[in-house]
């Protein structure tokens, strides 16, 4: 049970660093062509 619940954690960080990374891409190119 503790590996399962550690295994979990560490694909919802991922899950969550992925996206956030991905906004702050997506947010980068709408800037870039909104002003470039």
């Amino acid at each position: 049970m503790p590996v399962y619940f550690t295994c979990s954690v560490c694909i919802l960080i991922s899950c969550c660093v992925t996206k956030l990374f991905y906004r702050m891409d997506n947010e980068r190119d709408i800037f870039n062509d909104g002003f470039g």
